[in-house]
């Protein structure tokens, strides 16, 4: 069953059929009464196949980024990732065209590659962590590469045809409906010791040297005491942190008085104990301190939806559809990661 948005009238071109019958033809492999099909089509965009490789790269990579914890994605999600391959495609067709996708992006893919390994514990964590998901080097430097392109022609086409003026005279209003969104909540100065949980086996001597660190702290050692224990140490680090209200480590000290400590509290990559400074109240921001962020924000409302606009347009013009049944017999996509 072919998707509801195929074109039809294109579809029955000769031409776009026999390249789609050669790539399925191209796909199996063994004999014919095997069929062993090494990767399915799932879409095409003006005869370029998407396959389940591509869908199943595009959320492993996601989670890599994000460094999230991969859960199966649902017939939603699958089909929310498969149309954001099937814009970058267009998206880069039309870049071609005006000669973006020419120059050599190998210095801005290594930088950005180096800047995502930085997010995990070492090079090796972040090598071993693509080789569990099945991302080959290429994939990843050529996803990287494509976003960069992607980026830059929509920067190009969408956000810096934005009229300025329009925007200038858009902006005191678009502060005065939503003041609300523009207030500083309530910040918190704490002293703070962090102890890091680097694997599953640190978790009981983290909490240990929890405990004893607040011991320490309860019997009148201070923040200063310990950072002398622990210079430049990997696991322990001492120092002096803002923490907002509306986070959930805010909620969980908001009630701490000046002086008071709490803790071990568990956070996303361990504990922490803190002891708090100051409270600084919340208060609105005036006009002038957002509108550099309100223009930004109009400009970008504003570029999205002529994209948007523009994409409609452009998949009025070419040939392209989603094969569901294909779509839907993608699954097992989540593999965990390494710790």
């Amino acid at each position: 069953m072919i998707s509801s948005v195929m074109n039809k009238k294109i579809l029955h071109q000769s031409s776009t059929c026999t390249v789609i019958l050669t790539l399925i033809l191209f796909l199996f492999i063994g004999n014919v009464n095997s069929q062993t099909l090494i990767d399915s089509i799932i879409a095409v965009v003006d005869s370029q196949p998407i396959t389940q490789s591509d869908l199943v790269n595009e959320f492993r990579i996601e989670w890599i980024i994000n460094k999230a914890v991969p859960n199966e994605p649902t017939e939603v999600e699958k089909q929310k990732y498969l149309n954001r391959i099937i814009n970058r495609k267009i998206v880069l067709q039309e870049a071609r065209q005006i000669g973006i996708t020419t120059l050599d992006r190998k210095k801005q893919v290594e930088e950005k590659i180096d800047a995502l390994g930085d997010k995990y514990q070492s090079k090796e964590t972040f090598s071993a962590i693509l080789r569990n998901q099945d991302i080959e080097t290429e994939v990843i430097n050529q996803w990287i590469s494509d976003s960069i392109v992607f980026d830059e022609y929509y920067k190009l086409e969408f956000i810096s045809p934005v009229d300025k003026k329009e925007i200038d005279d858009l902006a005191p209003q678009y502060f005065e409906q939503n003041r609300t969104d523009f207030i500083v909540p309530e910040m918190f100065t704490v002293n703070s010791i962090r102890i890091t949980i680097q694997d599953d086996n640190d978790i009981l001597t983290a909490k240990d040297l929890a405990e004893k660190i607040t011991v320490r702290l309860k019997k009148g050692d201070t923040f200063n005491d310990i950072k002398k224990d622990y210079p430049a140490n990997a696991t322990v680090s001492v120092g002096v942190e803002t923490i907002s209200s509306d986070t959930s480590l805010g909620i969980l000290i908001s009630r701490l008085k000046p002086l008071e400590h709490q803790g071990p509290i568990s956070i996303q990559d361990g504990l922490i104990i803190v002891k708090m400074i100051k409270k600084s109240p919340s208060r609105q921001r005036q006009y002038s301190e957002v509108k550099d962020e309100i223009v930004k924000l109009i400009r970008l409302q504003q570029a999205e939806t002529e994209y948007k606009n523009w994409l409609i347009r452009q998949k009025s013009k070419i040939s392209w559809y989603i094969l569901d049944e294909a779509l839907n017999r993608v699954l097992n996509i989540t593999i965990l990661p390494v710790k």
